[in-house]
């Protein structure tokens, strides 16, 4: 998810026209320092994985190993029986 939204980015950058591309990959480097938003959603729902993508900016295995912990708690089952 997060390669294909930079790939984006660093497309949108290059069309911008001449020296674009370059001026975003030197203000790349200060990205940790950053405010940004990750939001995904489908019909109408959505999930904010703002702080996610902020802990994995400034440490990757950290970020990681949040994202599994984050995957298995979607994951668990939560079917309702009616009785």
């Amino acid at each position: 998810m997060f390669v294909y939204q930079y790939g984006k980015i660093l497309v949108a950058a290059h069309r911008l026209g001449p020296g674009s591309l370059q001026r975003f990959l030197n203000e790349f480097k200060n990205f940790k320092k950053w405010d940004f938003d990750v939001k995904v959603g489908r019909k109408g729902r959505t999930l904010d994985l703002s702080k996610l993508a902020k802990v994995y900016a400034l440490d990757q295995q950290a970020g990681l190993k949040f994202l599994d912990r984050y995957v298995e708690i979607l994951s668990m089952s939560t079917d309702i029986k009616s009785g």
